[in-house]
């Protein structure tokens, strides 16, 4: 018997950096469907997988338990099919993280046959170049991760000597090299190995799992919060009441997270599906869904299976269950019907130094590749003045903008076209705004970015000026008014991020601030 026989039961994970991850509403309403796809020609087991919208794919850069296959292979959507990408170019190994940060893709960690952990961390860059990037510390095993924002988070769970541990780290792969790892406040659960995590709005969540070597699985409940202390808090959230597990599947689909299946010490592989709310309560509240017998009949669970979360779907299959290995592989929807992308609002803002801030606003997105502006002086003769990245699929508010640098004097006019990643497009509206000889006063805002407060100068101001300040999902977070030249804001209860101050001025001013 392999060394390995110490991993029986570790299971991998996958995490999605940006905004791509989006959770779940009114649960009676919902109809979830199974769906079998193509099985993919081997046997896989303990193989993390990597959503990519914009090549239509999933990734999985895995292995077969007690076989380590050096295989990194991609999994068409829209065609149905599997294909072998390249070969690994780092050592091969079980039990690692991989993750899609802003549709880069990385992957790295685990343990192989030998039982010799690395910290190796790779960047992948389709269709075939690996790129390695910095080491992650100690090389854990059987960790958990998610992402928030555009950081991506990892749980030690094992470490060289067969250990368990709780250090925490972050990983930000927009550092320069020797700066991309760090390490956040420590994870506080029970189990700390082959842990269940998932992540919405802004908040990072993990749990289960066990200790290594235990006797004990345990079923607590954790959020992660980035932006609350120096190295980020976590809080308990309502304990999961059903049984005790690791190796769960947690999913993202309309505005909530889904947990499938897991396994117990015993050996027991569940396939129940349960619903976390965290909406709904003040820690959240979970509700039984039901059993996916369906596809993996009644006494027939995994644990160790491949997912990845794509858009409001959920691919995943292999892994272990009461047939062994398994190759068979799935589509799980949750939601209702998809709905196009859908614009909330759509308007331009003057800045100081004549410039133009094009605003918009999305509800929705599906299939959604990328914005452009374009700008025209009379409203029929039009040129393109710039793109901007969609998110793919999404169904909560995210916000968008592009500046016009250069306006004409008189009125401007600016569309927005939506182009899906099959290339099909549409415009979703039209705005105006105007410059004319007085519009260049220029307002002042200091300190910028700012800590407490801020200041706002109007020059030769002696009017009431309305404010709202927005925060980067469009909310409307403070108003007030401004009757001085100099006016102060406190910004103490704000939280750090990216904000804009729109002014009831006769240019309609929008500044951008930032709260550290």
């Amino acid at each position: 018997m392999s060394s390995l026989k110490n991993y029986s039961r570790s299971c991998i994970t996958s995490i999605v950096i940006s905004n791509l991850f989006v959770f779940f509403v009114q649960s009676s309403l919902n109809a979830q469907t199974f769906t079998p796809k193509t099985a993919y020609l081997g046997q896989w087991a303990f193989a993390p997988g990597v959503a990519h919208p914009p090549t239509n794919s999933v990734y999985i850069p895995g292995v077969y338990q007690f076989g380590d296959i050096d295989q990194f292979v991609r999994y068409n959507v829209t065609t149905n099919t599997w294909s072998v990408v390249a070969g690994l170019p780092a050592t091969k190994s079980e039990f690692g993280s991989a993750f899609n940060a802003n549709n880069r893709i990385f992957f790295g960690g685990g343990v192989d046959q030998p039982g010799t952990f690395t910290n190796v961390v790779w960047e992948f860059i389709p269709p075939a170049t690996f790129v390695m990037v910095d080491n992650i510390p100690n090389g854990p095993a059987s960790s958990f991760s998610f992402s928030v924002g555009n950081c991506g988070y990892v749980g030690e769970g094992i470490v060289a000597g067969f250990g368990n541990s709780n250090t925490f780290y972050k990983f930000n792969p927009i550092l320069p090299p020797g700066l991309q790892w760090s390490i956040a406040t420590a994870y506080p659960g029970s189990g700390d190995v082959n842990c269940g995590s998932g992540s919405l709005n802004g908040f990072g969540y993990a749990g289960f799992g066990r200790s290594n070597p235990g006797s004990t699985v345990y079923n607590d409940w954790w959020r992660f919060d980035p932006l609350l202390g120096a190295t980020g808090t976590w809080t308990a959230m309502t304990a999961f009441p059903g049984a005790p597990r690791e190796c769960p599947m947690i999913t993202s689909q309309c505005n909530k997270l889904i947990l499938i299946g897991g396994v117990n010490l015993s050996g027991a592989n569940f396939n129940d599906i349960w619903e976390f709310d965290p909406a709904i309560g003040a820690t959240g509240t979970w509700t039984f869904l039901g059993t996916n017998n369906a596809v993996w009949g009644p006494q027939n669970g995994r644990y160790g299976p491949a997912f990845a979360d794509y858009g409001d779907s959920l691919f995943f299959g292999m892994g272990y269950g009461a047939s062994n290995v398994n190759t068979d592989w799935n589509l799980f929807n949750y939601c209702p019907a998809p709905l196009p992308v859908e614009v909330a609002n759509l308007e331009a803002d003057l800045l100081e130094n004549n410039r133009v801030d094009v605003i918009w606003t999305t509800m929705t997105e599906i299939n959604n590749d990328y914005f452009e502006i374009e700008s025209s002086i009379d409203g029929i003769n039009w040129e393109l003045m710039g793109r901007v990245n969609g998110s793919g699929n999404s169904s909560t508010l995210l916000s968008y903008h592009l500046i016009d640098e250069s306006p004409e004097l008189g009125t401007n006019y600016y569309r927005l076209r939506q182009v899906d990643f099959d290339g099909n497009y549409k415009f979703l509206g039209m705005t105006t705004a105007s410059i004319d000889q007085t519009s260049g006063k220029e307002i002042l805002v200091y300190p910028n970015p700012s800590y407490e407060w801020f200041q706002v100068i109007l020059p030769g101001n002696s009017e009431i000026v309305t404010y709202r300040i927005f925060d980067s999902f469009g909310s409307e977070i403070m108003s007030g008014y401004f009757s001085e030249e100099k006016n102060q804001v406190l910004t103490s209860s704000m939280a750090r991020g990216m904000y804009w101050v729109h002014l009831d001025d006769a240019n309609h001013t929008v500044v951008k601030i930032i709260k550290m």
